[in-house]
């Protein structure tokens, strides 16, 4: 283990385990919230009983008013911006991809979704149960009937459901009383993807549903976790050349995910080097031309198996030539699913540390 990485995983990973909890509203939901101390909770049950119903209710509702309108940013397809205004807080939405799904029920709002799409890969951490329970709308590419007929407020999508063969033109899904929002990184939604495209993300939804509390919190907590890392490893005298690259049994191409996609500058943000800038489709000689000390492969199938990941492995590691190359010859070779490590979403910053840990920690 490199000296001075000790110990900032758990310090990291604990803190955002903690945030992740604290959003959960019931435990019904799976959330949990830390009990305040027993004077406050016998203070404010008895305000409340001394409280009538229709002056609480009046309350909730001027404090939602006066947080609407919220306008944020989002981009159609061609990646010009788009300001969309909610004037009240959305409860029927359509979630139009897993990484959607997984941000609405990471902070207790699948009450609202009408209408979710079907994951295009292993549902993460624990939200299988949930993610099993939200009603399901097919094709969400495609499905313009299904969309209309849900009724929503708000779509949830990539900025490719708004491709001409899909959604079709954004703006007239607005003009049908539909803001359409997409992830910012998404397709390079934002233009150059970054970690703060990402987080801008937990941003619009805090504001679209008045949670900002919540998403202020995993924001900061998430900037706290990469500038420690970036704190880190920028006193280390060498910092580990990665490469991360996508391979399949039967491909005749290698292709390599440069620092100009949200998924190559994970490695940087890791704290390793990634030599390449833009990515591509690389050669069995430029990769022994880099020889780098560590290989990240993407898993980009619609499964993530044991059995997938083994397939994925052993693929690679029988192409000719490589051997001699630092990462191959030492075993120094781990495999992410996609949804992991590209788009955004609450699997980024996790993904982040893991690899940060993969290169630095399990020395």
């Amino acid at each position: 283990m490199k000296k001075g990485l000790k110990g900032l995983q758990v310090m990291c990973m604990a803190a955002l385990l903690a945030l992740a909890a604290g959003c959960g509203s019931s435990a019904e939901n799976g959330g949990t919230q830390a009990a305040p101390a027993e004077s406050m909770a016998a203070e404010s049950s008895e305000q409340a009983s001394e409280t009538p119903e229709s002056v609480q209710e009046a309350a909730s509702e001027t404090a939602e008013e006066s947080h609407y309108p919220v306008t944020v940013i989002t981009y159609d397809y061609e990646k010009n911006p788009i300001e969309l205004t909610f004037t009240e807080k959305p409860t029927r939405v359509i979630s139009g991809q897993q990484i959607w799904n997984e941000m609405l029920m990471y902070f207790d709002l699948d009450e609202y979704i009408v209408g979710a799409a079907n994951s295009d890969s292993n549902v993460y951490g624990d939200f299988q149960e949930r993610y099993d329970a939200l009603p399901k709308l097919e094709d969400t590419w495609h499905n313009k009937e299904g969309i209309i007929a849900a009724e929503p407020q708000v779509f949830f999508g990539w900025r490719s459901h708004f491709a001409e063969d899909s959604l079709g033109d954004m703006q007239s899904w607005i003009d049908k009383g539909i803001n359409m929002v997409v992830l910012n990184c998404a397709n390079n939604a934002c233009g150059a993807p970054s970690i703060e495209g990402v987080l801008q993300d937990f941003a619009n939804l805090g504001a679209i549903f008045d949670i900002e509390d919540q998403t202020d919190a995993y924001i900061a907590e998430a900037q706290k976790m990469l500038d420690d890392i970036q704190n880190t490893v920028n006193a280390l005298e060498h910092k580990e050349t990665v490469l991360m690259l996508e391979y399949y049994d039967g491909s005749t191409n290698v292709y390599a995910w440069g620092t100009e996609s949200l998924s190559g500058q994970m490695i940087t943000y890791a704290g390793g080097e990634n030599p390449i800038v833009e990515s591509g489709n690389i050669s069995l000689e430029d990769i022994v031309a880099y020889n780098p000390d560590k290989i990240i492969l993407m898993n980009a199938g619609d499964s993530d198996t044991e059995e997938d990941r083994q397939s994925i492995h052993d693929a690679f590691f029988a192409l000719e030539g490589l051997q001699n190359v630092t990462a191959v010859a030492d075993g120094d070779v781990t495999i992410y699913a996609l949804d992991d490590i590209y788009g955004g979403g609450i699997r980024i910053v996790p993904a982040i540390h893991s690899i940060y840990d993969w290169i630095y920690e399990e020395k």
